[in-house]
């Protein structure tokens, strides 16, 4: 982002149930990595079991960020580095969504992919982040992925296309698909 590299990444820093660190943290770095200054305080509400997950993020071109990551209870996004917005669920009333990734493209649209293994969501799914992180429309299952039964074996592959859209990686009969 403009002012540095940021990380962000899902824990607990102690057991003290009065830690603020919990949840999402993260810390930026002004200088390419040589230092670090760690934000005071969880960046997202409670509730989304980010302290369990990987964390994926993207910067988008406002310089504001989204971070993502998927548990039992579903995939959320997050936007802003602020415990005050809401955690939105991309699998609301499912289970079991897998290694989401985010990315922001050329025309400034966000979006999120993930395994879904959920019987009524089964596959590699798309789905267009909006301007507060809320879902976007719908999911979009990836071609040849509807019956998919065994997810990724790591973080779902997503790369933002030079002229807007992204492009979705995933193993099946067609292994990379373009979505508008």
């Amino acid at each position: 982002e403009a002012g540095g590299l940021r990380a962000c990444w899902g824990g607990f820093r102690t057991t003290d149930t009065n830690d603020p660190q919990r949840e999402i943290s993260t810390a930026l770095s002004p200088d390419g990595g040589a230092s670090w200054a760690l934000q005071t305080g969880q960046v997202n509400p409670d509730g989304g079991q980010a302290y369990r997950s990987s964390i994926v993020a993207t910067v988008r071109r406002d310089g504001s960020t989204l971070q993502g990551w998927a548990g039992t209870l579903g995939t959320w996004v997050h936007a802003g580095l602020s415990p005050d917005s809401p955690n939105w669920n991309y699998m609301e009333g499912l289970q079991y969504g897998n290694d989401p990734n985010l990315v922001t493209d050329a025309s400034g649209r966000s979006w999120l992919a993930w395994y879904s293994s959920a019987s009524s969501l089964l596959g590699v799914q798309a789905q267009e982040v909006g301007a507060l992180g809320a879902p976007s429309g719908v999911p979009r299952t990836m071609p040849g992925t509807g019956e998919m039964t065994i997810g990724m074996l790591g973080r779902t592959p997503l790369v933002a296309r030079p002229g807007g859209g992204v492009y979705v990686g995933y193993p099946a009969p067609q292994a990379q698909n373009q979505v508008r």
